[in-house]
């Protein structure tokens, strides 16, 4: 810390500024690619109702999984690291810090409005497929 205070400059000041930045970018992204985890149980399940296998344990034992998976992932945690970015990125979007330009993060809160409202659309399209298949009796 003493060698960057002794060679400070405004050069080295953004490249700073840039280097945090570009970790964050970073972060967020591994983290909101978590989305996708249950995109595999999902498409299993899928395969498997396509090859005829809807009864098996291994079907039921897929949509278990991707339900649970989609609702600790996209639901939970989904919904805590979204508060997480607007509670970042909001100064920003007002005009009052300038982490990003104005217009990124506007988009980026946008984006998450729509990417949010389309996870909350599918639990709730999960929630009516999971009590269907607890009402009806098994084929």
């Amino acid at each position: 810390m003493v060698l960057c205070d002794a060679h400070f400059d405004p050069i080295s000041s953004y490249t700073l500024e840039d280097s945090v930045i570009f970790i964050a970018r970073h972060y967020y992204g591994a983290v909101f690619i978590l989305f996708e985890l249950s995109t595999p149980f999902l498409n299993l399940r899928n395969l498997l109702r396509l090859i005829g296998r809807d009864r098996s344990l291994l079907f039921r034992l897929s949509e278990a999984s991707f339900t649970v998976t989609f609702f600790a992932v996209r639901v939970v945690f989904g919904l805590r690291m979204s508060a997480q970015v607007w509670s970042e990125l909001l100064p920003a979007a007002l005009g009052d810090v300038a982490v990003v330009g104005q217009g990124v993060a506007l988009g980026v809160l946008a984006g998450n409005i729509v990417a949010n409202g389309l996870n909350l659309f599918w639990a709730g399209t999960v929630v009516k497929m999971l009590a269907k298949r607890l009402t009806t009796a098994p084929r």
